[in-house]
């Protein structure tokens, strides 16, 4: 398949960098968003969370505020790496992959009903993999994590 291209807006210019991981960061909240809608409206699932020092509801404060400031992390942290070189990115996706699999313990591990375990669960999911495989998407021109002469596009193809 023909790579994908871009104009001025692309993530090769910085004003397109920025928006598009803004919007992977916005899509990630909605869909945690959206779950927690799902599950606590729709489904009347108590988004209720038992640790043996306190007892949490999750609510849609809470939804956001555990997606935005680790969205913002992940990029801060995706910014850094990818000035140290060529590796940064792969560094990056290590990192950012040992740390989804360490948050899944907090649902895991949490006292409280099964449907409330499966929704935290899959906000957790939706919202992480959006960030694992969103934020690194874009690139400066040139830039690749393999190379070839289709370096600093983003294929269609898998």
């Amino acid at each position: 398949m023909t790579p994908i291209t871009h104009d001025d807006t692309s993530p090769g210019t910085s004003r397109g960098h920025t928006l598009f991981r803004l919007t992977t960061i916005a899509v990630a909240a909605a869909l945690g968003l959206a779950i927690w809608l799902i599950a606590a409206i729709a489904l009347r699932v108590p988004m209720v969370v038992e640790t043996p020092a306190v007892t949490q509801t999750v609510g849609p404060v809470t939804v956001l505020t555990a997606t935005l400031i680790p969205g913002a992390a992940a990029w801060g942290l995706l910014a850094i790496l990818e000035r140290r070189g060529a590796g940064g990115v792969r560094a990056w996706r290590i990192t950012a992959w040992i740390v989804f699999a360490l948050s899944l313990l907090g649902p895991i591990t949490a006292v409280a009903p099964a449907p409330t375990k499966a929704a935290l669960l899959t906000m957790h999911t939706l919202v992480g993999i959006t960030l694992l495989v969103g934020l690194p998407l874009v690139r400066r021109p040139g830039e690749s994590p393999r190379s070839g002469p289709d370096a600093g596009t983003i294929s269609s193809e898998a």
